[in-house]
């Protein structure tokens, strides 16, 4: 049987260290996680820790993001981007703060991801 463990949420947990203990001691075969912990990109070292459970056999990991939205806490957000959306930029997803639709064929965006 294989087993995943999709994790998007890691702001849930009280520090980066408990995150990976979490994410380390699961018996799923596939974790899919969120890049960051508080805005900082996990290392290659959080990574390599977290690829083998704690009884021996490896798991694969793969890391999620959105191409469908942009998201104002990420990486390549621009400050300037708040007072003028670039034109990709279809609108806020109002489900979601700091969320915006955006138009993900379009050259730009792409080049930004």
């Amino acid at each position: 049987m294989f087993n995943l463990i999709l994790q998007f949420t890691p702001e849930k947990f009280s520090d980066k260290k408990s995150y990976l203990d979490a994410l380390k001691s699961s018996s799923a075969d596939l974790l899919v996680i969120d890049l960051y912990y508080n805005d900082v990109p996990l290392t290659k070292q959080d990574l390599e820790y977290i690829k083998i459970k704690n009884d021996g056999k490896k798991r694969l990991v793969y890391s999620y993001m959105s191409i469908g939205e942009a998201e104002n806490y990420r990486y390549y957000w621009k400050k300037e981007w708040s007072k003028n959306l670039p034109k990709w930029i279809v609108r806020q997803n109002s489900e979601w703060a700091g969320d915006f639709v955006v138009k993900y064929w379009n050259k730009d965006w792409q080049n930004i991801l």
